[in-house]
């Protein structure tokens, strides 16, 4: 979104929009509306003085644009889906409450297809300006896109320990790739067991039990660790 409001062109409609609400006794407050009352009040009025200029046959070129057209025709201009509620409501908070942060909007999450799997992935798209605490700040986004995906871990209940289990599960695989035997090693210590031992201390409250789980919980994911 910061591409939309930095362009000179958006800046230019955007001037002549609020030109226009003012001319008809309309205008938006500097710095937007203080709350929805206020603004429902607005829009009431819009329409009221929208109505009474059509009944009274105005030219449609001197009627006042709606707020909601407006917006989807300049999101379609630039490029964005105006089904897409991030960015109708990033509009309409810039637009009419005087929202301008651009953090979450500094990157992107897509869905492309792999034409070797045909399958659809998950991608980050970031920018030039992108940094990474806004990607870390706004994660919440990434996590609403997995969410959709078949495969996601925190559909019914939320992977809570995901870092514990990772580094257990790292930390399993590389004893086994180590081993000639599976189940134990010159000590008796099966994987799961010598791993739970060097855990232990680090996880307080870590059981056996939870490192088999863990194990096979991240097994699942496929991950190259």
């Amino acid at each position: 979104m910061a591409k939309l409001t930095r362009n000179a062109v958006f800046k230019a409609k955007l001037k002549k929009l609020l030109e226009n609400y003012e001319e008809i006794g309309c205008p938006i407050p500097v710095g937007g509306f203080k709350n929805h009352d206020q603004h429902i009040k607005w829009l009431n009025t819009l329409f009221d003085k929208h109505d009474k200029m059509e009944r009274a046959n105005v030219d449609d070129k001197f009627l006042p644009p709606i707020i909601g057209y407006w917006r989807d025709d300049i999101l379609i201009e630039f490029g964005f889906d105006p089904k897409n509620s991030k960015y109708t409501d990033f509009l309409d908070s810039y637009i009419l409450f005087g929202k301008k942060n651009l953090e979450e909007y500094s990157f992107e999450t897509r869905w492309i297809r792999n034409t070797e799997t045909d399958k659809m992935e998950l991608f980050i798209h970031v920018y030039p300006y992108t940094k990474r605490e806004h990607v870390s700040k706004y994660w919440k986004n990434v996590v609403k896109e997995q969410e959709h995906m078949p495969e996601y871990i925190g559909k019914n209940k939320r992977w809570e320990t995901f870092d514990r289990d990772l580094e257990i599960y790292t930390a399993y695989e590389k004893l086994r790739s180590g081993r000639t035997e599976k189940r134990a090693d010159s000590s008796g210590q099966s994987l799961d067991t010598q791993v739970w031992g060097e855990m232990k201390n680090k996880y307080k409250k870590l059981k056996l039990g939870d490192v088999r789980r863990a194990v096979s919980r991240v097994a699942k994911l496929d991950l190259k660790v």
